[in-house]
């Protein structure tokens, strides 16, 4: 792969989150990494978000792809992001969630010492915007503090702290009981 060429591709769609802009790229352009692309779909927005990005994106470090749709929903602005990524590997963020600084890195790394990973998710914490309380500690635990059914499926243990599933219920058990990670 050319140096030229981003190895991650972020893709955001966003939908009327001017109010979360700010945070968003902070928390993008953070990262310790550098050799990713950003694509942000705007979903068609009407409270700004789009002028926003337009008005700000020569103030961060690297370019911004910004796509503008009309609205069809996140899941169609992911797949429109997609249509444009030139990354090896994708990594979709939501406009309200902020990384670790070591966010893309991490998953980066796992990606290249793991080639017979498909996908990575990991646990995440929840955490009200307007008063900073944590509202889940952890989707890896159910409401009633038990582990969640996915995380029980056989798996093996890699270093990183990595853990491939490789169960015939997983299937199933996304379906029934979601995946609980952030990818």
């Amino acid at each position: 792969m050319s140096s030229s060429v981003p190895l991650v591709s972020v893709i955001v769609p966003v939908y009327n989150r001017l109010q979360f802009l700010p945070q968003l790229f902070n928390t993008i352009f953070s990262q310790d990494y550098d050799n990713y692309e950003v694509i942000i779909v705007d979903d068609g927005s009407t409270d700004g978000t789009a002028e926003w990005i337009e008005e700000n994106r020569l103030k961060f470090s690297k370019p911004i792809h910004l796509i503008r749709q009309e609205n069809a929903g996140h899941y169609d602005a992911r797949n429109n992001g997609l249509d444009h990524a030139n990354g090896e590997l994708i990594a979709f963020q939501d406009s309200d969630d902020e990384w670790t600084q070591y966010h893309i890195s991490q998953l980066a790394r796992l990606f290249i010492d793991n080639p017979d990973v498909d996908w990575i998710f990991g646990r995440i914490q929840r955490i009200d915007h307007f008063t900073g309380k944590v509202v889940e500690d952890s989707n890896f635990k159910l409401k009633d503090g038990k582990l969640h059914p996915f995380l029980k499926l056989n798996s093996d243990s890699r270093a990183g702290g990595l853990r491939v599933f490789e169960d015939p219920k997983i299937g199933e058990t996304a379906i029934t009981h979601r995946v609980p990670g952030s990818t």
